[in-house]
């Protein structure tokens, strides 16, 4: 299976979960039995690590699409990461991280033209549909209220 060129492409086309090889594994039909087998070598050979996994897709969620942590964190257990795991790798992202994400949609939004109450209103919305925390989107808000 390992030497299997579409399963290679799979694997190496980009960062992979242990979840996402067993559920590949599954659409082509290899037997449940055979999983860890596979897991283990791939593990072994460094192709597969979901801590690793874990930590590169939360910081690419974060700073490429720049999603709140309630977004990336339901990704990354619908991913089959461990709670443990992303309690702590997102625990590692300080608050000023965040407010850099934020004020990129802060400005995308003054951009538009919205201002005072409008603005505030956009901001709540937009940044509870990326996943932010509600302390996110009240530190936002405050010091976007300060730039005004």
């Amino acid at each position: 299976m390992l030497y299997d060129p579409a399963f290679q492409r799979f694997v190496t086309v980009r960062e992979r979960s242990s979840k996402e090889i067993t559920d590949y594994l599954a659409g082509i039909g290899v037997p449940s039995e055979k999983y860890e087998g596979i897991l283990e070598e791939l593990r072994e050979k460094l192709i597969l690590d979901d801590r690793r996994f874990a930590e590169n897709r939360a910081y690419s969620r974060r700073s490429l699409n720049r999603w709140g942590e309630l977004k990336i964190r339901h990704e990354l257990a619908g991913l089959g990461i461990d709670k443990k795991d992303i309690a702590e790798i997102l625990g590692n992202v300080t608050e000023e991280e965040w407010l850099v994400s934020t004020a990129r949609e802060v400005a995308k939004l003054e951009r538009s033209g919205k201002t005072g109450e409008e603005l505030e209103k956009a901001v709540i919305s937009r940044l509870r549909s990326k996943g932010y925390t509600d302390k996110i989107i009240y530190a936002t808000i405050k010091k976007t209220g300060e730039h005004e």
